[in-house]
C-alpha cells in the first residue's frame, strides 16, 4: 500500500508542478468580429498577449481555402492592414466571390518572445446571409434598448444578419425632406409600416417594415420577429454585397474609403437605392441619400446555375458623396433597396387582377458595420 501511496504522491506533486509551468506560460489570445463575416466585408480582429508583455510587434498573416477541405490554400495577406499598438490590431478584408460558397479563412498571428515564437491560429467559415432592416423611431434621444437588444446572442445566433439604425426626430439629417414626424421619412421611401399609429413614448421597432415592436420588450421577442422574417420570397428579395475595395486604402492606413454595391436582382428605372449612414454609438442616422441616379444602365450577368443572374455593380465612393467617413471607428452604413412591383406578383388578392398596380417592396438591406470584436 504504501509504494502505491507514494507514487500518487509524485503523480499529485507533478501535476501542481506541470500545472504552475503551463500558467506562466507565455500565450497568445485572438478575438474576432462576429459581424460583417460576408464576403468583402472587414472584420477586427485584436491579439493579447497572455503571461508576459510584449517588447515586440505582433505578425499576421491570412489564407483562404477553397473549396472548403479541398487542402488547396491561396495568401490573402495583402486584405490584412494591422493597427493598434505593437500591430496588435488586424482588420481583415473577406474575400469575396466567385469564391465557393463553403471557402474558409486562416488567420495566424505570432510574436516574439525570449527566443521563442508564440502563435494563435484561428479559422473562419463565412459566407453571405440574409439581412433583416430594422427601423427604430423615436420622438427623442431616450431609446436605449436597442443597443442591449442587437449585442444578445440571440440575434447573433441566427443565420441571419441585423442592419439596424435609429431614427431621432429633429437629429437625422437628409436629402430627403423630413416632415413633422420621423416615421414619415419612411414613408418618403415609398414602403409603409402597417400601422401608422403614433410612435410609443420609448420608441418603435419596425422589422422589414412588417413587426412591430414597442418598448419594454425583451432580446427574446426580438428575435423571435427576426427570425419570422420572411427573407425568401421568390419576387420580393434580393442578394446584396457590399464589397470593400482594398485599394482605396491611404497609404499606412487600414481604413478603405471606397465600397461597390452588388444588386443581384433586375434593375428598373421604378428601382430605388439609398444609402444610410449612422453612428456606432447610438445607431443614430445622420444621413440618407438617394443612390438611384448612380445605378448603372449596363448590366452583367453571372453564369451561375441552374440559371443566369442579373448583377448590377454600384460604386460608393466617400470623396464623391461629400458626407464624411461611412465607415470606421465611429460610423457605419448600409444600403436599402425600394422597388415596384405588380401586386398580382406579391399575391395581393385584395387587388382588381384587371387593373396592374405596382406597390412598394423592400427588395433588401445589406449593413458593414464598424470594426469592433464584441460584435
Amino acid at each position: 500500500m504504501k509504494p502505491r501511496h507514494g507514487l500518487l504522491v509524485i503523480v499529485a506533486v507533478a501535476m501542481v508542478f506541470l500545472g504552475s509551468c503551463i500558467g506562466k506560460l507565455p500565450l497568445v489570445g485572438l478575438s474576432l468580429q462576429d459581424l460583417n463575416r460576408e464576403p468583402g466585408e472587414p472584420i477586427l480582429m485584436i491579439a493579447s498577449s497572455i503571461n508576459f508583455t510584449p517588447t515586440t510587434s505582433f505578425q499576421w498573416t491570412a489564407r483562404v481555402e477553397s473549396p472548403k477541405g479541398s487542402g488547396s490554400w491561396t495568401s490573402i495577406n495583402s486584405r490584412l492592414f494591422t493597427r493598434g499598438s505593437n500591430q496588435s490590431e488586424a482588420v481583415l478584408y473577406l474575400p469575396a466571390y466567385p469564391l465557393p460558397i463553403d471557402s474558409t479563412v486562416e488567420v495566424r498571428v505570432s510574436i516574439s518572445h525570449e527566443g521563442t515564437t508564440v502563435t494563435r491560429t484561428k479559422r473562419i467559415d463565412y459566407k453571405q446571409t440574409p439581412n433583416v432592416l430594422m427601423e427604430v423611431f423615436e420622438k427623442q434621444v431616450s431609446f436605449t434598448t436597442p443597443d442591449t437588444w442587437f449585442r444578445t446572442s440571440g440575434v447573433l445566433s441566427t443565420a441571419r444578419t441585423p442592419a439596424y439604425f435609429r431614427y431621432i426626430e429633429g437629429y437625422s439629417p437628409s436629402i430627403i425632406i423630413v416632415p413633422e414626424h420621423p416615421i414619415d421619412e419612411r414613408f418618403a421611401w415609398g414602403v409603409e409600416p402597417t400601422s401608422i399609429q403614433e410612435i410609443h413614448s420609448g420608441g418603435t421597432l419596425y422589422v422589414h417594415a412588417k413587426e412591430i415592436i414597442d418598448p419594454p420588450t425583451t432580446s427574446g421577442v426580438i428575435s423571435s420577429a427576426f427570425s419570422g422574417v420572411d427573407l425568401d420570397h421568390p419576387v420580393q428579395n434580393w442578394k446584396i454585397d457590399l464589397v470593400a475595395d482594398t485599394t482605396s486604402t491611404a497609404p499606412g492606413q487600414w481604413r478603405v474609403t471606397r465600397w461597390r454595391a452588388d444588386i443581384y436582382g433586375q434593375i428598373t428605372s421604378n428601382t430605388e437605392v439609398y444609402l444610410v449612414r449612422a453612428r456606432k454609438s447610438d445607431f443614430a442616422v445622420t444621413h440618407v441619400e438617394n443612390l438611384s441616379h448612380m445605378l448603372p444602365l449596363n448590366e452583367m450577368t453571372e453564369d451561375f446555375e441552374p440559371e443566369a443572374i442579373i448583377v448590377t455593380e454600384l460604386d460608393i465612393s466617400e470623396s464623391a458623396l461629400g458626407i464624411g467617413p461611412l465607415w470606421n471607428n465611429n460610423y457605419y452604413f448600409g444600403i436599402v433597396i425600394i422597388d415596384y412591383v405588380d401586386a398580382q406578383l406579391l399575391g395581393a388578392e385584395e387587388y382588381d387582377p384587371q387593373i396592374i398596380i405596382a406597390v412598394p417592396v423592400l427588395r433588401g438591406a445589406q449593413m458593414v458595420f464598424s470594426p469592433d470584436v464584441s460584435h
